[in-house]
């Protein structure tokens, strides 16, 4: 059954009412602290490394390898483990390659961040099979 446009917005108001909303912030607000707190822990630790790995090199760019840094971090927590990692991980690093940072320095994040990282294996063709193969046959 679809609901009209009249009974979508009645909920609506009903859901904007301040003591449901307050009740539900006061009933998760322990959780959320701990989760933002748990974030915050990761998130600094992560700056740190990144801070770390990076000295010596010019400061205008560190904030994208940290957010570099971030990406590959939350793409680990959202697909666990097996080949989309991988491939996420390589394509957060050509979009940061492309905006300029340099692809052995985001390496290292990579392998700070995800020590058993091994780069997606690609699909390689030996073109010389091609040869006298007729394709339009």
């Amino acid at each position: 059954m679809v609901r009209s446009d009249e009974q979508r917005s009645k909920a609506y108001k009903r859901k904007l009412n301040g003591d449901v909303i307050r009740n539900r912030i006061n009933n998760e607000r322990k959780r959320m602290i701990a989760e933002e707190t748990d974030y915050f822990i990761s998130a600094a630790e992560t700056e740190r490394m990144v801070k770390t790995f990076l000295s010596g090199t010019s400061s205008l760019n560190l904030v994208y390898y940290i957010i570099f840094a971030k990406e590959i971090q939350s793409v680990v927590r959202t697909h666990i483990a097996g080949p989309t990692v991988l491939e996420e991980m390589e394509i957060l690093q050509n979009k940061w390659i492309t905006r300029g940072l340099d692809g052995t320095l985001l390496d290292g994040i990579k392998k700070m961040i995800v020590p058993n990282y091994m780069p997606p294996p690609y699909f390689l063709m030996d073109i010389s099979l091609l040869d006298g193969a007729s394709i339009l046959a």
